[in-house]
């Protein structure tokens, strides 16, 4: 949250205004998608069933959108191509720890106990 407010009220464009702010959103709605921000005996949200490629498809995919409609004019800000990988920048490191930790779990629940 304090990204994104940090994001709103930053005063000059540039590098940190940008593109620091296009990683550290889609992190943010990767997180909240899957659940993550909650404990693990806390109860989960319905979101929480995603799995992570489809939390990661539709966190991208919302952003694409997103920029495609500042392309087209549909609402006010700028298209950069360079958002778009920032956005899979963002996503990506966030998916592959989140796929090595579901796999580790399984891993460890899949052993017997001695």
């Amino acid at each position: 949250m304090v990204v994104g407010l940090a994001a709103e009220n930053y005063p000059r464009p540039g590098f940190s205004s940008s593109y620091v702010f296009d990683i550290a959103g889609p992190i943010r709605a990767y997180i909240i998608c899957r659940g993550l921000h909650y404990r693990r005996l806390s109860p989960r949200p319905v979101w929480r069933q995603f799995t992570p490629e489809v939390a990661a498809a539709f966190v991208i995919g919302f952003c694409f959108l997103l920029e495609t409609g500042q392309y087209l004019g549909l609402y006010h800000g700028r298209f950069d191509p360079y958002d778009l990988v920032a956005y899979v920048a963002g996503v990506s490191p966030c998916y592959l720890a989140d796929r090595w930790s579901a796999e580790s779990e399984s891993a460890e629940q899949a052993e017997p106990v001695t």
